[in-house]
């Protein structure tokens, strides 16, 4: 019984890395979730009359959401969606970072007077975090999966990102792929005394983030979670083969059984007589 407690007790953790996407129209593969465009009406690959129009050969899922910014027309535009490292298991505790990689298409010389420059702002969880420009070149080659904004070390929680272009007094193109968002799967027990550790992010502005390995996406449910539900079970229902173990044994302390009695029964309306012994020859006077 003390040794079945004591599993209670123990340190129970597994880390893996799990990568999910965020597609610009399907919206969040895992959890359905899409992203929000304000503001403007986004553009998609089946516009008509749209002039730049990358090939879908090297587009994620064969879609994008694309907009040309005219501060006369569209004073602010933006796009919003979340990411939350933390999956479900309320009886554990998510422990470890995650962290979030923006995809844009680029244009750049597409033809004379159209419009390819990106300028956009990021602000994650109501901070700005940095401002991304892309100044076309000469070249009439899209860029495809271009990693526009990258941030690590963030707490293993829900978060908000936003893209937002305003104020400016020129033309720019956006054009939205896909996100994705990484985080360490680590499951621990609520008894565990461990700390999650979460790195601080200082606002930085740069004109082209570092790009950071993405391992493959796995779109199964995290394997940690899985093995925590069944030792979770396996514990409780120890507990209960236990529990149901020790109230038979406390019944049977509470009745004990009573010896020397005659427990055989007779049919209803038998009368019981009681002879007494035939007396001894020998002994007769």
């Amino acid at each position: 019984m003390p040794y079945v407690l004591s599993l209670l007790f123990l340190p129970f953790a597994r880390s893996a890395v799990t990568n999910r996407t965020i597609d610009d129209t399907a919206g969040d593969l895992i959890t359905g979730a899409k992203p929000i465009y304000m503001n403007v009406p986004w553009e998609t690959p089946a516009c008509g009359g749209c002039k730049i129009k990358p090939p879908l050969d090297d587009v994620f899922m064969q879609t994008y959401s694309a907009l040309t910014y005219m501060q006369e027309k569209f004073p602010f535009m933006s796009i919003q969606f979340s990411f939350q490292g933390i999956f479900f298991l309320s009886a554990f505790v998510k422990e470890g970072s995650t962290a979030i990689y923006v995809y844009f298409i680029l244009a750049n010389n597409v033809g004379p007077e159209i419009t390819s420059e990106t300028l956009a702002n990021f602000t994650l969880d109501g901070q700005l975090i940095e401002t991304y420009h892309h100044i076309p070149t000469s070249s009439p080659d899209y860029e495809f999966n271009a990693l526009v904004f990258s941030q690590d070390s963030l707490p293993n929680t829900n978060h908000i990102l936003l893209i937002s272009t305003s104020g400016v007094d020129r033309h720019l193109f956006t054009s939205f792929d896909y996100a994705k968002y990484t985080f360490d799967d680590t499951l621990i027990t609520t008894s565990s005394q461990s700390a999650s550790s979460t790195g601080g992010n200082s606002p930085t502005t740069t004109a082209t983030p570092k790009p950071t390995a993405i391992l493959p996406v796995n779109h199964s449910v995290p394997v940690g979670a899985i093995a925590g539900v069944a030792a979770g079970g396996v514990v409780l229902l120890l507990i209960a083969v236990i529990f149901f173990f020790c109230l038979r044994r406390l019944r049977h302390r509470n009745h004990p059984p009573s010896f020397g009695e005659d427990e055989t029964t007779y049919p209803s309306g038998t009368e019981l007589r009681i002879s007494s012994p035939a007396p001894n020859p020998a002994t007769s006077l």
